[in-house]
């Protein structure tokens, strides 16, 4: 019976030795525990125990974080003592054998790394294992994958969980075998527990995968599952599967085009659309790309004619497809009427209705306004021209605005194209031209789209020889032929016919041979020019010659001047040795 606050030092049992702190018994070995400790995750209000059963009959302490349990054995009555007032004595027990056990568990009070200490005067043995609150597995992220064919691919599944969940990967609902003996090398290796890596990927390995992770509390038998599913994409070089077939539109017309390419995979690949080589941009509106890798062209206009070309690249490689797209404008016949209609504009030719604000339609050919005259009717949203002229030709805009503030409400173009009879000019009747020099027959003519140019030669076809000597322009309308001979001389006709009218001129060559005059002239001229050319090469050459012959001289004369050098040295050498001598004597 002591007093609050003292001090008692009391005996240890026989075979035990006291160190002021502790009783420990005394044993010429190091205590030896049976049983290693292992994590426990439990969950609240819980029990649970830790085994500590260690040789030579030691005294157990058990520590946690680093800091001594307030409960120990009794070594006299074998009961638990408990001398620290923060471990009530409902919670916390320690067996005769030195188990400790923890009748109801609190994570915020008792999670944490627990150490048993078994010691004897010739040492002590530890043991360690943690204790904490369970946490249901969950998946965190297991993405989707793209690898180009024959390189290796890594899925990850990112999972979270305490304890350790185990991980397992399907692919087709079948679980993946990672030691199968039958194969000849190895196809798959668990890098770490939640990562595959599958080797030389090939087409058959793309695929829907599976991460299937599980854990299991030992101490309640509670079961913890997550699944995941994740894409592998292995990448081969696209390859069009039908390639872009040519249409002709009318002007106003929409279209679809679409890019196949032998992938389910469209996200992965990376597509682009090109009009005559320039690359389509969001600025040009009338045409929408998609991501499904298909073009839109809305509300086309004659200007959208050309080649169209689709690209398309992922990690291996590029494709491309490329067809013609031909917008047909509209055309007139010369002397008839020209009727256009501003699609996009609210306004009719009917009167407005009263306190209802109408649009104002603008007209424009080729960016010049349009005004009403003698010939041009613009009345609300129609234009009328009457009669239709050559001149008529060109783009035609309608822009429709808003009464109040003039805000453009939208625009409209639309290629209008004049059909006219062709017609002649001027044109040179006969052509001479001197044997071997260049003869051009030029017809002036003038035509619409649709004319048809045939040329004839002395009242026959005439087309030109595979010799590229004989030439057309791209319109047909001029005939060059270089290094003319006699042969070439004729009457050439040009014909030009339409379904307004047909228009025929002829054209005479004259090929006369060279003079005898000119001949002399052309012999001299060459013959001067090669003596001119043989004087040349020959001053050429002499200055060569003296250049080398002058570098030789300098060498030669820098060798005799540094042998004189050393005769001299050597000589008056010589002379001091002897002087040298004489004076000795």
């Amino acid at each position: 019976d002591i007093s609050r606050n003292s001090s008692v030092c009391l005996g240890c049992p026989r075979g035990y030795v006291g160190d002021g702190i502790d009783c420990r018994v005394y044993s010429v070995n190091v205590p030896r525990v049976f049983n290693p400790l292992v994590d426990q995750y439990v969950s609240p209000d819980f029990r649970v125990s830790f085994p500590c059963l260690a040789t030579e009959g030691p005294a157990i302490n058990w520590y946690k974080d680093g800091q001594r349990l307030g409960v120990a054995l009794d070594f006299l009555t074998g009961y638990s003592l408990y001398f620290n007032l923060l471990i009530p004595r409902s919670r916390m027990t320690l067996s005769q054998h030195g188990t400790l056990t923890i009748l109801r568990f609190d994570p915020a009070r008792d999670s944490g790394r627990y150490e048993c200490v078994a010691r004897t005067t010739a040492g002590e043995s530890r043991v360690a294992a943690n204790l904490q609150q369970p946490v249901s597995v969950s998946i965190v992220s297991f993405p989707d994958t793209a690898v180009a064919i024959g390189n290796d691919a890594v899925l990850v599944c990112g999972v979270n969980g305490r304890p350790e969940p185990a991980v397992t990967f399907f692919k087709g609902g079948e679980v993946i075998d990672i030691n199968n003996a039958s194969r000849p090398e190895t196809k798959y290796k668990l890098q770490s527990d939640n990562i595959l890596v599958i080797y030389k990927t090939t087409l058959d390995d793309a695929g829907m995968y599976e991460c299937r992770v599980r854990s299991v509390i030992a101490v309640n038998s509670v079961f913890n599952t997550a699944m995941a599913t994740g894409t592998l994409s292995v990448l081969d070089v696209p390859i069009f599967l039908s390639s872009l077939s040519d249409v002709m539109l009318e002007e106003g017309d929409s279209q679809l085009f679409t890019c196949i390419v032998n992938t389910s995979s469209l996200s992965l690949h990376t597509f682009f659309w090109k009009l005559n080589g320039v690359r389509i941009t969001a600025e040009r509106g009338r045409f929408v790309q998609h991501v499904n890798g298909t073009l839109s062209l809305l509300d086309a206009l004659h200007a959208d004619s050309g080649r169209l070309e689709c690209v398309v690249s992922n990690l291996v490689g590029v494709a491309s497809s490329s067809a013609m797209i031909t917008v047909q404008a509209s055309w007139f016949d010369v002397n008839s009427t020209i009727s256009l209609t501003c699609p996009d504009s609210s306004s009719t030719d009917s009167a407005p209705s009263a306190g209802v604000a109408t649009t104002t339609v603008t007209w424009t050919l080729d960016n010049v306004l349009l005004a009403s005259n003698n010939r041009v009717t613009v009345e609300n949203a129609r234009l009328t021209i009457r009669p239709a002229t050559p001149a008529d030709d060109g783009v035609y805009r309608c822009v429709s605005q808003l009464p109040n503030n003039g805000a453009s409400r939208s625009s409209r173009s639309r290629t209008v194209r004049i059909a006219f009879p062709p017609r002649l000019g001027s044109t040179t009747p006969t052509v001479s031209s001197v044997e071997l020099s260049r003869a051009v027959i030029t017809i002036d003519v003038t035509f619409s789209s649709g004319a048809m140019v045939t040329w004839f030669k002395d009242g026959r076809p005439y087309t030109t020889p595979s010799d590229e000597l004989h030439m057309f322009s791209s319109d047909r309308r001029t005939l060059t032929i270089c290094a003319v001979q006699f042969s070439d001389a004729g009457v050439y006709t040009c014909m030009v016919t339409h379904r307004l009218g047909n228009v025929s001129t002829q054209v005479t060559l004259e090929v006369t041979s060279l003079t005898p005059e000119a001949a002399t002239k052309s012999s001299a001229s060459y013959i001067v020019g090669v003596i001119v050319a043989a004087c040349v090469v020959a001053v050429l050459i002499v200055v060569l010659v003296a250049i080398i012959c002058l570098l030789v001289r300098r060498q030669k004369t820098g060798e005799l001047t540094i042998n004189s050098r050393r005769i001299s040295s050597s000589s008056g050498g010589e002379s001091a040795r002897s002087s040298s001598s004489s004076s000795s004597s």
